[in-house]
């Protein structure tokens, strides 16, 4: 069994977090800033490789109805581009209120915006796995 990569995809920044190897604990990895999606997805290839990830999830911004939105139409396409270079199961899940969450954990913690934000997007991350993990081991 492999470890779970999860991304909180953003429009310059990604927050990342990965599950050990028994797909039970979530840690967080570093936020990546990206110029553009070819250097994204080198990347994520080059991580996945180096943490012998099997599975990759991918936060799915849908609205409080349950609907689509205009960020969760940019991560089916960005989902749908990846999976043409990484040959690994790629999941969408349901990230609804992870971002509110880690700014509140964070609220205090950071100070100036540039560092605050970076750590909201993989606190995010890491929230988004571990809901991940729960629901697969509910099943």
């Amino acid at each position: 069994m492999g470890r779970i990569l999860c991304l909180d995809l953003g429009e310059r920044r990604v927050g990342l977090a990965i599950s050990d190897e028994t797909q039970t604990i979530a840690q967080s990895l570093d936020t990546i800033t990206f110029k553009n999606e070819p250097d994204l997805i080198a990347t994520l290839k080059r991580i996945a490789a180096e943490h012998n990830i099997s599975e990759i999830v991918i936060g799915n911004p849908i609205s409080l109805a349950g609907k689509k939105t205009k960020r969760s139409n940019m991560v089916d396409s960005f989902q749908a581009k990846l999976q043409k270079f990484i040959d690994l199961p790629i999941k969408l899940f349901d990230e609804r209120f992870t971002s509110q969450l880690a700014i509140r954990i964070l609220s205090e913690t950071y100070r100036k915006p540039h560092r605050k934000k970076a750590a909201i997007d993989k606190l995010a991350a890491t929230i988004i796995l571990e809901d991940y993990i729960a629901a697969k081991n509910k099943n």
